[in-house]
């Protein structure tokens, strides 16, 4: 669908409507049979009118992709205007911060310990004894993992206000590759305030250098999350990348189906990714969470573009892809 169009032509009718509502109120009001409530509905609807012209004229000038749902065109949107309103003020504030570091990190450090307060950890280390970085750094040792490691079991199996006041409501994993996985019991609102105001401020940076990253473009998320395990009490346990896929609604505004977050083995997940991010011809950013994965996907690119090429060409994913049917 054009969407550039389509808003365009909605712009002009509220424009219209907005208008024709304006002159009937005017002469309502000249008449004298316009009641205080009905002026004030009328005022409501002129003001409603008044936005949505604003709205669509402004998604217009974005130039939105034509791949776009309605769904995936607003909350794009959205995420494009949070970027800029939220993303510059971020680059400000971390640009100050960095011409003053330790008083920064100090600033940090009580935030954090004051956040702690009322927790087992809290009290088992004295914690309302610190009153300064040179009391953080006498009372509390250096540590490893095995340090918190009794403690993070604790609150991963159900026992409140272990490590934190709030909610725990998922344990995030390590790949493991220095041995077996490492967990940490987080909060998802908690990780996601921290996530997303560094994510607005590099978003922001990349849409200031790069002017087409403005636009309502589409993006493609390539991830291969693992399954999301379930502790004893019934927590779920999984990686960043299975923590970044439970957000649903900004997974619908990928190129790539939802469905496709749900392949959980390298080979057919970028394969799939690959497939719909090929098909799109306004993709214009490709996101990935580490290193190794980009370079597998650009690799099953090199070596599988002409199977690739014959899918889009057909219409059709790859038969001999090991995915089940209900996804396919």
């Amino acid at each position: 669908m054009n969407w550039t169009r389509l808003s365009c032509v909605l712009s002009i009718g509220c424009f219209t409507a907005l208008l024709f509502t304006s002159v009937m109120m005017n002469q309502s009001w000249m008449r004298g049979d316009m009641t205080i409530t009905g002026g004030i509905l009328t005022g409501m609807l002129v003001l409603a009118f008044l936005l949505w012209t604003a709205i669509f004229a402004d998604i217009a000038w974005y130039k939105p992709a034509e791949s776009h749902t309605w769904f995936s065109l607003i909350m794009t949107y959205i995420m494009v205007k949070l970027t800029f309103m939220f993303g510059k003020r971020q680059l400000a504030k971390f640009n100050r911060e960095c011409q003053d570091i330790v008083g920064t990190q100090e600033k940090l450090l009580k935030t954090i310990l004051k956040g702690k307060f009322g927790t087992v950890y809290a009290h088992d280390h004295n914690f309302a004894d610190i009153k300064s970085r040179e009391d953080f750094t006498k009372i509390h040792p250096l540590t490893t993992y095995t340090h918190y490691e009794k403690y993070f079991e604790r609150a991963i199996h159900g026992e409140k206000n272990v490590t934190t006041t709030k909610k725990i409501d998922w344990a995030l994993l390590t790949s493991g590759t220095t041995g077996k996985n490492k967990k940490f019991p987080v909060n998802m609102m908690e990780y996601s305030r921290s996530n997303n105001q560094m994510n607005m401020m590099y978003q922001y940076v990349f849409a200031s250098e790069l002017p087409k990253l403005k636009r309502l473009i589409r993006h493609s998320f390539v991830i291969v999350p693992p399954e999301v395990q379930a502790a004893e009490s019934g927590l779920p346990m999984g990686s960043v990348g299975a923590a970044a896929t439970s957000y649903k609604s900004v997974m619908k505004c990928m190129v790539t189906p939802i469905e496709v977050f749900e392949i959980h083995t390298e080979a057919e997940a970028l394969y799939i990714h690959l497939l719909f991010a090929l098909r799109e011809k306004t993709i214009e950013m490709i996101s990935v969470l580490f290193p190794m994965t980009a370079r597998t996907f650009f690799q099953i690119l090199e070596e599988q573009w002409e199977q690739l090429c014959e899918d889009i060409r057909l219409g059709r994913i790859n038969p001999e892809l090991q995915i089940s049917l209900e996804i396919r």
